[in-house]
């Protein structure tokens, strides 16, 4: 019997903080490492430097980064939601601010390579701009032959997640924990990956 059809044709997933536990990176000390003043977007700084400045600047938001591997681990749920999709044939993607080289590292750690063909993993490396903006999400919906934009889910756990997919037009899903109670405006709220499993995929009432 095949399995019944879910309401989206590609599910993409942001990963720190998303696919992985929040808190792994230290976004304070990369804040005074990259010396980003306090309220700008990080990526979007270091888009208005130059020359050695720019690369300083780089070198330092890279080094954090390597720094957060060594802490990473994924969060609750995450291999069974991802199995769960997988069997269903759903293409799934990565949408990530992090670095190619973080993400292909997180993939083969946890042995998640085989849930994301690599066309589907888009790090801040993809030429088009870095969320919020909706490029990478254009993308990945122009790779899969998606017309139709709500067939598309966006899942993350912070404001430039879901303002992307916001931005893209496709549904939005919050994965939310007690720092992110200000982001309001994703179409559906989730407490953990098992939640949105459930909410995607709720289970069949047994047969008496």
């Amino acid at each position: 019997m095949s399995l019944p059809r879910l309401p989206y044709d590609c599910i993409t997933f942001d990963m720190d903080g998303t696919l992985t536990a929040d808190g792994a990176i230290d976004f304070q000390e990369m804040r005074s490492r990259a010396r980003i003043p306090p309220g700008s977007d990080i990526l979007q700084h270091i888009s208005t430097l130059s020359g050695a400045e720019r690369d300083m600047a780089q070198a330092a938001i890279a080094q954090v980064e390597a720094e957060g591997r060594e802490r990473t681990r994924l969060n609750e749920g995450c291999v069974d939601l991802l199995q769960a999709l997988h069997a269903r044939d759903v293409p799934l993607a990565i949408l990530t601010r992090n670095n190619q080289d973080a993400l292909e590292w997180t993939l083969k750690k946890f042995a998640l390579e085989k849930f994301f063909p690599p066309n589907l993993r888009i790090s801040r490396d993809f030429p088009g701009r870095p969320k919020p903006h909706p490029d990478g999400l254009l993308h990945i919906a122009s790779l899969c032959g998606l017309h139709d934009m709500n067939r598309l889910l966006m899942v993350g756990d912070w404001s430039d997640d879901i303002d992307a997919g916001e931005a893209a037009g496709c549904a939005t899903c919050l994965l939310k924990y007690d720092k992110n109670s200000h982001v309001t405006n994703a179409h559906m709220v989730v407490e953990s990956l098992g939640h949105l499993k459930d909410r995607l995929m709720p289970s069949s009432p047994s047969s008496l």
